[in-house]
């Protein structure tokens, strides 16, 4: 389910100005960065649900998706700015499709993703890879188009992204996103957990999306156009930026122009989808450590 990294993923998200530069915080003010340590692997639940409409060639069906599964984020990069990339993996557990709206277009697991993020939670860069689930990412072989496709798509969809000075409960920010979209968020509360800090952040957000895709072999090529609109809340670690909970909901509603170049199909046709996806992602563990629920 591809934008579960979208949403997820967008995850995968999950989940993703230099703190260092940060003026410094008063008491009652907090300092959000995504900070990860080299080598640190978060291991998420996630859960996500797809309903809405796809037409095509004039006949409409409904759409009704919903899947359980694992996700897992591994450091594997830091640079001096602060910037980090993970390995993004993703496999499903169990999978309902109703409508057979997506049927094979599901496997045991989705394709790896390497995904380049600033602290602040803007996405640099994202290809996929194959390389092992964990250790040097070296023995990656060519990418699939589809998963190149996946990867150029994920690339304009951001996480929940940070403010660049301190904030405190009740601040607002507003961040415009490379890709052409805005993002407005809230910092709702900072509690104290042990010895953590957790901060809750909602977010509002509308991208626009775009995507073209191509089969040489099968004589087919997709050009799809969009928008994307969301809320979620996050919760957050605010020493590390490590993402303990993330859920929220978001509608695409897509055009795409499909060609073919197949004898007795039309040589062009329109596909339309308005779909709602919600999303639920939970820490399960860290560094093979079980973590406990809030």
């Amino acid at each position: 389910m591809v934008r579960l990294l979208v949403a997820l993923l967008a995850v995968a998200a999950g989940m993703w100005a230099l703190a260092g530069q940060a003026a410094p915080a008063s008491p009652e003010e907090v300092v959000l960065r995504y900070d990860p340590p080299l080598g640190q692997v978060a291991r998420y639940r996630f859960r996500l649900y797809v309903s809405g409409t796809q037409t095509s060639l004039g006949e409409t069906l409904p759409v009704r998706w919903q899947a359980e599964g694992k996700w897992q984020e591994e450091v594997v990069a830091k640079q001096a700015d602060g910037s980090f990339c993970l390995r993004v993996t993703a496999r499903p557990v169990t999978v309902s499709d109703a409508n057979g709206a997506f049927a094979n277009g599901l496997g045991a697991a989705l394709p790896a993703l390497l995904v380049c993020v600033s602290p602040t939670g803007a996405v640099i860069e994202t290809t996929p890879t194959a390389g092992p689930d964990r250790g040097a990412l070296s023995e990656e072989r060519p990418a699939k188009t589809q998963e190149r496709s996946l990867a150029s798509f994920i690339m304009q969809l951001s996480p929940v992204l940070l403010p660049d000075g301190p904030v405190s409960p009740g601040s607002t920010w507003t961040v415009e996103t490379a890709a052409g979209g805005r993002q407005s968020n809230r910092l709702l509360s900072v509690e104290r957990a042990g010895d953590s800090q957790i901060a809750r952040i909602s977010s509002s957000s509308r991208s626009p999306l775009a995507l073209e895709e191509g089969v040489a072999e099968l004589g087919l090529a997709t050009r799809l156009s969009g928008e994307a609109q969301g809320v979620s809340e996050l919760e957050m670690a605010v020493r590390s930026g490590l993402v303990r909970h993330h859920q929220g909901r978001s509608r695409l509603v897509t055009r795409s122009q499909v060609s073919l170049s197949v004898p007795e199909v039309p040589e062009a046709f329109l596909m339309e989808g308005d779909l709602v996806v919600s999303f639920d992602l939970r820490l399960d563990a860290l560094d093979g450590k079980a973590v406990s629920p809030r």
